[in-house]
């Protein structure tokens, strides 16, 4: 299973997708249970707007590059995803949350 991340925007008739989108494996759930300090994981930020999400994805991104190795120990076992793509899935985020403050993240 898989994660499709985006972000969308009302401009006035509706959601519509803006920016992007980013897939990645769900497999590393885990990682972002720890990283953002919550059960949900990263599903935690479905429905916020970019401002809202910023500091919550920042500070998960700040966490996993102070702890390493403690995120690859979580590395799924199958091989499908790693704390490597983890981080990159925060990066973008991160710029998009930047550029679209307003845009409400989505997890398909």
């Amino acid at each position: 299973m898989s994660w499709d991340f985006g972000m969308v925007a009302d401009l006035g008739n509706g959601e519509v997708q803006v920016g992007g989108t980013h897939n990645y494996t769900s497999n590393v759930r885990k990682m972002f249970v720890l990283a953002l300090d919550n059960k949900e994981g990263i599903r935690c930020i479905v429905g916020m707007k970019g401002y809202t999400a910023l500091p919550l994805l920042k500070k998960a991104y700040d966490h996993m590059q102070d702890y390493p190795s403690t995120y690859e120990k979580l590395n799924p076992s199958n091989g499908w995803g790693d704390c490597v793509g983890a981080v990159e899935i925060l990066e973008t985020l991160i710029k998009w949350c930047e550029a679209m403050p307003e845009a409400k993240l989505r997890i398909y």
